[in-house]
């Protein structure tokens, strides 16, 4: 393989071009990177150092929906970050016509009707683990379907928006997802990423003007919610490169 040779780029979030919201940002390139005639870019991203400032709830989990009948009685949890005993405490004094416990032995939320509507039930939601719509009553606790998934992402997804990225989703489908990266730091850590098997992608774009990143959640939801990452900054290093054709 005949190769150019390499152009680093360190994008540092507080410095973008446009911010559409601390995980969502666009950086113009005053010098245009291209490829040689014959050649195609690729790309990968080498490090990365990501804040750990996102709640485990926040507004791309914390809706909490019932169903009675033809009416949807919605809570929304504030964002916060909360252990399971928490949410059920805050839901049972917090929330309409429910009583919630959570058992940690088992990790599972139980609920319970606290007025005599009778078909109420709680709509399937991931966060409580609940996997299909589940009914309750007020002579007894009905139990979550699924374990509670209440500790926040595991791992960000790195999207590349303008570059012309064709990653496989796990339907088959085009992604401009270019790299997912553990999150492996409690709240209030730093991510260090280090990319080790050093897996260049083939991108489409023949000059780079502008480089448009956002940093997702297996979901496609914007990392953090409305919340972000608490304004706190993160850094990629990236690295291009052409190969011949």
């Amino acid at each position: 393989m005949v190769t150019q040779s390499s152009r680093k780029i360190l994008l540092e979030s507080h410095n973008a071009s446009h911010s559409f919201s601390d995980s969502h940002k666009k950086f113009n390139m005053e010098n245009v990177i291209k490829s040689k005639h014959g050649y195609k870019m690729l790309l990968n991203i080498t490090n990365a150092e990501i804040p750990v400032s996102f709640f485990n709830i926040n507004s791309n989990n914390n809706t909490v929906i019932q169903l009675n009948g033809n009416t949807h009685t919605t809570y929304n949890i504030p964002p916060g970050n909360y252990t399971g005993l928490e949410i059920a405490s805050h839901l049972s004094i917090n929330a309409p016509h429910i009583s919630v416990t959570y058992n940690q032995a088992i990790n599972k939320f139980s609920f319970k009707s606290s007025d005599t509507d009778v078909g109420r039930k709680i709509k399937t939601n991931e966060m409580l683990g609940v996997s299909s719509d589940l009914n309750i009553i007020t002579t007894s606790s009905v139990i979550s379907q699924n374990q509670a998934n209440f500790g926040g992402i595991r791992n960000i997804y790195v999207k590349i928006k303008n570059l012309g990225i064709h990653n496989l989703n796990s339907s088959g489908i085009y992604s401009d997802i270019i790299t997912k990266i553990p999150v492996d730091e409690d709240y209030s850590g730093v991510i260090n990423y280090t990319d080790q098997q050093n897996n260049f992608q083939l991108i489409d774009a023949q000059r780079i003007r502008e480089i448009e990143v956002e940093l997702v959640d297996k979901n496609g939801k914007s990392i953090g919610g409305n919340d972000g990452l608490g304004g706190l900054c993160w850094t990629l290093t990236l690295v291009v490169i052409g190969r011949l054709l």
